[in-house]
């Protein structure tokens, strides 16, 4: 079954709340993952994933916490789950590796092509339009 790790899935329901927060304003990580019942310690290391890859800024102190780098409308779906999952990739010879059933493998095309799909159709949603409640 292809599915997203729950690193992305919880980095993505974070950004998502980042994503509807007004501008200047920023989300203490600890208070989120408090209300909503999540492992701060596992999601402050999603989070550092995401400030590394400049897709968060984070700022100290009392009135510290993240929020986006850049308008919520131009972060993708696509960026984000590259970002935290390193790639999206179906199958591993997608990304180059040298695979020894490279000879008689039938569906190593296909599966690139799926991938290729998908990560168009993911680069055409940003965090806005998640936000506002994709349909």
């Amino acid at each position: 079954m292809l599915k997203i790790r729950r690193e992305t899935d919880l980095g993505l329901v974070f950004l998502e709340e980042l994503a509807g927060l007004d501008k200047g304003e920023y989300l203490s990580l600890q208070r989120w993952a408090a209300r909503r019942h999540l492992p701060y310690r596992f999601l402050s290391k999603v989070v550092g994933n995401l400030k590394r890859s400049g897709l968060v800024l984070a700022k100290e102190g009392k009135a510290g916490g993240y929020r986006l780098a850049k308008n919520s409308s131009q972060v993708k779906l696509g960026q984000v789950i590259k970002v935290l999952e390193g790639s999206l990739a179906l199958v591993r010879c997608s990304t180059g590796v040298k695979c020894s059933c490279r000879k008689f493998c039938r569906h190593r095309s296909l599966m690139g092509r799926l991938g290729k799909t998908l990560e168009t159709e993911l680069n055409k949603v940003s965090l806005k339009t998640l936000y506002a409640g994709y349909q």
